[in-house]
């Protein structure tokens, strides 16, 4: 039997989930949590206490951030996100180095008063539906409730991918792009001496995910 809280959770994320690339009320972030939990039938924001614009507003019973479920209500306060992608690559032949490049790309995202709703849980990050966000490198607020990825943990995990490939010129072009010139003076030489010979390329990718500031997930309660 489903019980009244989860009622109210499954009609949230329905709500939710139809507004998308709609803009829900004013097409402030409160508008979509507000009037979801409204629709549901659940108890708002100003039913724990009066709502300014700096407010910490209260959904809810508070529940660890990890044990978030869909439906529940994701509150920020000074919320910064760093996630850097560093990606290095050795290509060898048997034993030989040919060659080995690196590239870091970091991605950041800022919530510094904000509510969403939560529409999947994780023990380190959480899917949401959110609206009055910069999306993209535009700078401008988006109005329409759209979907973003928020890790709530520090953490760090690697991948390593092995393959073996066939050096050609069209190889050489575009790995030379990446090489360290300092450290493969002589790649074009390389290149022409493994010549349709098979090279093993090796790719770590380390993810390393900052997360300060601070996140409160709330469970709704019936009216």
């Amino acid at each position: 039997m489903v019980t009244t809280t989860r009622k109210i959770q499954q009609e949230v994320v329905t709500f939710a989930k139809q507004k998308i690339g709609h803009k829900v009320g004013g097409g402030e972030c409160f508008d979509l949590a507000n009037k979801a939990l409204a629709k549901a039938k659940g108890k708002t924001a100003s039913d724990y206490g009066n709502v300014t614009l700096a407010a910490d507003y209260v959904w809810g019973d508070l529940v660890a951030t990890a044990m978030a479920q869909p439906g529940d209500i994701l509150q920020f306060r000074n919320y910064q996100l760093k996630i850097t992608t560093t990606t290095l690559t050795k290509v060898t032949h048997g034993k030989d180095p040919v060659a080995e490049y690196d590239g870091t790309g970091t991605k950041t995202l800022s919530r510094p008063h904000h509510t969403a709703v939560i529409t999947k849980g994780g023990a380190k990050k959480l899917e949401i539906l959110e609206q009055n966000v910069v999306r993209g490198t535009s700078g401008v607020k988006e109005k329409k409730v759209g979907p973003e990825t928020i890790p709530h943990t520090n953490n760090s995990s690697t991948q390593i991918n092995t393959k073996k490939v066939s050096v050609t010129k069209g190889w050489g072009t575009k790995a030379k792009k990446y090489i360290a010139k300092k450290n493969w003076p002589n790649f074009d030489s390389l290149v022409k001496h493994y010549m349709k010979k098979s090279v093993t390329e090796k790719t770590t990718v380390t993810v390393k995910v900052q997360v300060t500031g601070t996140l409160k997930a709330y469970r709704p309660k019936p009216k």
